[in-house]
């Protein structure tokens, strides 16, 4: 017997927190890996325990999904301001001045810690690989077959996640024995071939959505996500990354270079086709394929979040996968959901929320002015609004524009701990839409027909089924028939349709373009300051009341606004009538040297400073977190960091 098999029963008695669905198997400390590998439904106790880490604590219940993907273009964490005082936490992360000190859990000397508690879901997914090709039969046994693929999944997933945040990492794909202990760094690249074989292997073994008992939800795997996950790995393989200034593998191109680092290509001409070739086909396996039909775009974006607010996992729609937190695991809501404060909260006046909601995460406010006015993503992606007391009101500066597509106003409970329990969902539909696109734009050099209609859908359901073409495409010249063209469309494209949600990071840097869109972004603010150039137009002043009389929306709760769109000036002043309930945010944008009112002060001393708090460290040279030094002195010397770290 293996000196691993006792702790992989082990690993089988832990109470499934972060899956609570699921029952944990009667297994005793005695079992040898034959009788737990022999046995599906022993063996989908171990599956389970690789979900269960998951919803531990700084793991992705809330370091790796809430503090991830910021700061970007779009994106910024609502305490940047403030990161080059805090003492090493989530804010100097965001304004990219992260160090191997890193607090907030990074540097936890329980083991405890998100890279910690990622090796150990790897761990567990190893070992239970390792037993089933040993003893499930899973060439025979479909139920075997689900599970092997399920944990290869769910180890690509980790593993691609590791590469993202730390870049080079330590290969493990057996499970752990007294040698492979410590274990240096391998090179990312060597990881995208295994995690790429390996998903192919499980494409093999996993059905598609609702075709099993199992895929029957988004909580467990199904194939479409096996294959959306592997045509992303695939881009990412293909596009640029941080590498260290001494880096002597294959460089096929280099965008950017400091005294510590270089953003570059490693993957050649061929190897470059051959992962869009991957993506493209994957892609359109679950479009077009035998997976079509299996996932859809829902009928409206709102609507996609009201579900996922109100915990609707059955398979069949947009969201491919999410990650499954019971009602007290996962902080979601809290992290990223519509703001909710106040001093009465705890007393039952907001009925939603009993607890704070921080919504940590803001949105870029030159930002909301670069969607059209007409595209239904604005309103549920972005607000210049928050809940105080149990009512909403109008933010008090243009700075805080907040992330809004996940709200307590649209869940089925009410709300009163950190721990939310809204799932995350880390790939929808749309995506596999847009990926097919980009693939297919840089195997031909333009995109096809297929490309611009995967693209125009997108935005046909943004615009409400009125396509109002004329609306956007000005923006993109010829963009249907030049490749470089539509590319700048697909950039701004996934801006407009993935705000938010964890992505925009890691497109930025894969495209090889994070701090040329940052610095565009600073630019934006600085011009909506002054409303030059595309923010010309944008009204000065905005109005803002309660009507509480309404059937036909939010529970009577209805926020009204007026002046965030071009054109609303109200030159004639009937939005500011004594009685009518209005608001007045004089000087909205900026503060006039005349101003006397001190929300308008406001405004302009916090935009200046967004811009200054986009990032403070270069993102040229920080796009990647340090080894922190708990997890290096427990490497016995076999780990250090790069990239001047």
């Amino acid at each position: 017997m293996k000196k691993y098999i006792i702790y992989t029963v082990l690993l089988c008695a832990i109470s499934f927190g972060a899956c609570s669905d699921f029952l944990e198997p009667p297994l005793e400390s005695t079992m040898s890996a034959q009788d737990v590998y022999s046995d599906p439904s022993l063996t989908e106790g171990v599956i389970m325990s690789i979900y269960n880490q998951f919803g531990e604590d700084r793991s992705y219940r809330n370091r790796l999904v809430g503090y991830m993907g910021v700061n970007t273009d779009i994106e910024i964490h609502s305490g940047s301001k403030d990161g080059t005082v805090a003492t090493a936490d989530r804010k100097t992360m965001a304004v990219y001045l992260q160090t191997t000190g890193l607090k907030d859990g990074f540097d936890s000397s329980d083991g405890k810690d998100p890279w910690s508690r990622i090796y150990t879901a790897i761990a567990k997914a190893n070992i239970c690989i390792d037993g089933i090709r040993q003893y499930g039969n899973p060439q025979d046994n479909s139920q075997m077959a689900y599970y092997l693929g399920e944990a290869l999944t769910l180890r690509a997933f980790l593993y691609f996640d590791l590469i993202k945040f730390w870049g080079d990492v330590p290969a493990r794909f057996e499970p752990l024995v007294t040698n492979t202990l410590y274990v240096p760094k391998s090179d990312r690249d060597i990881i995208y071939k295994q995690i790429i074989a390996d998903l192919g292997e499980a494409s093999q073994y996993v059905p598609w959505p609702g075709a099993s008992s199992q895929t029957s939800t988004v909580e467990r795997i199904n194939k479409a996500f096996v294959k959306g996950l592997r045509a992303r790995i695939c881009l990412s393989a293909a596009g640029f990354s941080m590498r260290p200034s001494n880096f002597s593998g294959n460089i096929a191109e280099t965008k950017a270079t400091t005294s510590v680092s270089m953003i570059v290509r490693t993957a050649s001409d061929a190897y470059r086709r051959e992962l869009y070739d991957i993506a493209r086909q994957e892609c359109y396996d679950i479009i077009e394929g035998a997976g079509k039909g299996t996932a859809r775009l829902s009928s409206s974006f709102e609507n996609f979040f009201r579900n996922q607010c109100q915990d609707i996992v059955v398979s069949g729609g947009e969201s491919l996968f999410e990650l499954p937190f019971s009602n007290t695991r996962g902080e979601y809501m809290s992290y990223l959901g519509l703001r909710h404060e106040g001093d009465k909260i705890a007393n039952g006046v907001d009925k939603y929320a009993t607890t704070n909601m921080k919504c940590e995460v803001n949105v870029v406010p030159s930002f909301f002015y670069d969607y059209n006015q007409a595209d239904s993503r604005r309103d549920v992606t972005v607000l210049p609004m928050k809940w105080v007391n149990g009512q909403k009101q109008m933010a008090g500066t243009v700075a805080n524009f907040y992330l809004a597509k996940w709200r307590a106003e649209w869940g089925n409970r009410v709300f009163s701990s950190n721990d939310d329990g809204i799932n995350f969902c880390p790939m929808r539909y749309a995506d596999v839409l847009l990926m097919y696109a980009e693939a297919v734009n840089e195997l031909n050099g333009q995109p096809d027909s297929k490309a611009i209609q995967y693209l125009e859908d997108i935005r046909s359901r943004a615009f409400n089924g009125n396509p109002r073409m004329d609306l956007v495409v000005a923006k993109y010249p010829n963009y249907t028939s030049n490749k470089t063209d539509f590319f700048n469309a697909l950039v701004d494209e996934r801006a407009f349709e993935f705000c938010g949600e964890n992505i925009r990071k890691w497109d930025l840097m894969r495209w090889g373009i994070l701090k040329d869109k940052m610095d565009q972004a600073k630019q934006n603010l600085l011009d909506l300051l002054d409303f030059k150039n595309s923010y010309s137009g944008v009204p000065s002043t905005a109005y803002w009341r309660n009507r509480t009389n309404d059937t036909d929306a939010d529970n009577n709760e209805v926020i009204e606004f007026y002046g965030l769109n071009r054109g609303e000036d109200d030159s004639s002043g009937a939005y500011h009538k004594t009685g009518d309930g209005w608001h007045k945010k004089a000087d909205w944008i900026r503060a006039y040297p005349e101003s006397t009112k001190a929300d308008a002060i406001e405004a302009s001393r916090y935009l200046k400073v967004l811009e200054q708090s986009l990032y403070k460290g270069d993102p040229n040279q920080r796009q990647l977190l340090p080894i922190t030094n708990v997890v290096l002195t427990g490497s016995q010397g076999s780990l250090s960091n790069d990239y001047g770290y």
